[in-house]
């Protein structure tokens, strides 16, 4: 039994007890407390207590978890009845990533905080542990010093957590840029060199309604030249659209001319002869269409790939603008699936199969696109395996390298699901990709607000754009 008490000199009346817990240290006393408190009961200003007093909750239970997740990394020997193997830290990333049901970056993310915060960044770690700083908050100084050296590295956070406290997360970006500039110029440089070599832009990350996002990471003058680049062709669309007539209430806003723009620029690059090809094929776009939306029977989503599911008018304008190939099996195709052993490379046919039924890599978890994969033999090739669609799946570089020299196995269920064990000994189960879901019922609008009207004028914008998911913001 773990007991529980508040801290010290904590108060027993709520008011006073929640101001003081609000700016104590977390503890277990205090989360029984919160826990059992009801904001129905309490006045504006101890509601505002309690959000804080939470808050202080957080930092320290995220302190906790770090702990423990450096401690997976790093087992000593001796400790624990189950000690794991060696090769387990090289792999720790995707140990986490499955336990928690996050992505390869998220765990990684929080594998390279929990390291600064047991080596280099104690006083960080008290921090975060007292609930002085949020896990963003430690999660932007650990990210400031970690190309840095351990003393260069020190002398950052001292001057930065005095004051890193009463600072938002951008504020503390810009004084952590601003103090790494003083404490260590002569290696600005170098540092501003090694992230020129880390420039890139993301894969499709999805957003609501069929949308998707990109981020692009580039030196500030290269993305500044972008962004002018691509005002300058919006006002091009917007004098062609004056030229014409239209007027300037019904053209487009800027945002969305640099959003036509840079599609006109892809769409270019894809028509463009000569173009490299990636598992066989040129670059493309991949839409996976069920028959009856195609047909117009029925409105079924359809799969796009890299993305996800996307309505049906979509998926038909999709359809009509593309080539047609067919994907999928049908027994009256004559089409053949199973190259047993002849051959270790799979034939276009082969290939174009395996990547419509498996869209993404197929460890548990990875959104890699399996156009950018390599397709794996569950059953080894050396050591038997057949070049067949039920042998056969996508996996990323990385997760195909963790397959290949660590104890990482997988293998196919008679339902086609894949049961992935990690080298600790778990199973984790990966269902076959339902590319079109059985639709649910239709919802009730009976009494919903009714939506706006096109001729409405739209909700006023947030500052700025839209937030990425919450789980990879950038940079990922």
């Amino acid at each position: 039994m773990v007991s529980a008490p508040l801290p010290l000199g904590i108060g027993l009346e709520p008011a006073g007890m929640l101001a003081e817990l609000a700016a104590a240290p977390g503890s277990p006393g205090a989360m029984a407390v919160l826990t059992a408190t009801d904001p129905a009961h309490l006045t504006f200003l101890e509601r505002l207590d309690l959000v804080r007093a939470w808050e202080r909750q957080l930092a320290w239970a995220a302190a906790g978890q770090l702990a423990a997740i450096g401690a997976l990394e790093d087992p000593e020997p001796g400790e624990g009845a189950d000690p794991l193997p060696e090769f387990v830290p090289d792999w720790c990333r995707e140990e986490i990533a499955t336990a928690l049901h996050v992505t390869g970056t998220t765990a990684q993310n929080r594998l390279d905080l929990a390291r600064e915060l047991r080596t280099r960044l104690a006083s960080t770690s008290t921090a975060l542990r007292a609930g002085q700083l949020t896990e963003r908050k430690a999660e932007l100084i650990a990210r400031a010093v970690r190309d840095l050296d351990d003393a260069v590295a020190a002398a950052v956070e001292a001057a930065v957590l005095p004051d890193a406290p009463g600072f938002t997360p951008p504020e503390l970006q810009r004084a952590l840029a601003r103090i790494v500039l003083e404490v260590d110029p002569d290696g600005a440089a170098d540092r501003a060199a090694e992230a020129v070599r880390r420039r890139r832009v993301t894969d499709v990350y999805p957003q609501p309604d069929g949308m998707g996002g990109l981020w692009a990471e580039l030196p500030a003058a290269d993305a500044a030249t972008v962004l002018a680049g691509l005002d300058a062709d919006a006002d091009r669309i917007k004098q062609s659209l004056r030229d014409e007539g239209v007027d300037s209430s019904d053209m487009p806003d800027l945002q969305a001319r640099r959003a036509d723009v840079l599609l006109a620029w892809a769409q270019r690059a894809l028509n463009e002869p000569g173009s490299p090809t990636v598992q066989g094929r040129r670059p493309h776009v991949q839409v996976t269409v069920p028959i009856g939306t195609l047909l117009g029977i029925d409105d079924a989503p359809g799969e796009l790939a890299g993305y996800g599911p996307i309505d049906a008018d979509t998926t038909r304008r999709l359809a009509a603008d593309g080539i047609w190939r067919r994907l999928l099996t049908d027994p009256d195709s004559g089409t053949l699936l199973d190259y047993g052993r002849t051959t270790y490379q799979p034939p276009a046919d082969l290939r174009e199969h395996v990547i419509a039924r498996d869209p993404r890599c197929t460890f548990p978890g990875c959104g890699r696109a399996a156009r950018r994969c390599h397709l794996d033999h569950i059953h080894e090739w050396r050591h038997g395996g057949r070049t067949c669609a039920a042998n056969l799946h996508p996996l990323c570089l990385r997760h195909h390298t963790c397959k290949s020299t660590s104890t990482w196995t997988v293998s196919r269920g008679d339902d086609d699901a894949l049961t992935w064990t990690s080298p600790a000994g778990r199973a984790i189960r990966v269902p076959p990709p339902r590319l079109h879901p059985i639709r649910p019922p239709k919802p009730d609008h009976r009494g919903r607000a009714p939506c706006r009207e096109a001729s409405d004028p739209p909700p006023a914008p947030e500052s700025g754009p839209s937030p990425p998911p919450v789980d990879d913001p950038p940079p990922f």
